[in-house]
């Protein structure tokens, strides 16, 4: 299936000013189903930040037939 990811600065994560807490599990990627041309979905991450204001996190979507999807969004 194809899967969406988050990923924030290794550094914030370390000093555990951001908190992923949902998905709970490991890797925080979440199985999309299979993706269509032109179809849109939706993956949703619950994040806390912790004594910042903002964050700068970049999501990707991964397809199983070799496509990637990148953008950075922020956090407030």
């Amino acid at each position: 299936p194809d899967t969406a990811t988050i990923e924030f600065d290794k550094e914030l994560m370390q000093t555990e000013k951001i908190e992923i807490l949902d998905p709970a599990i490991r890797d925080k990627s979440i199985e999309m189903g299979w993706i269509e041309e032109g179809e849109r979905k939706t993956a949703t991450w619950k994040v806390r930040l912790n004594g910042i204001d903002s964050a700068k996190a970049e999501i990707s979507v991964l397809s199983t037939r070799g496509g990637v999807d990148r953008r950075e969004v922020e956090l407030k």
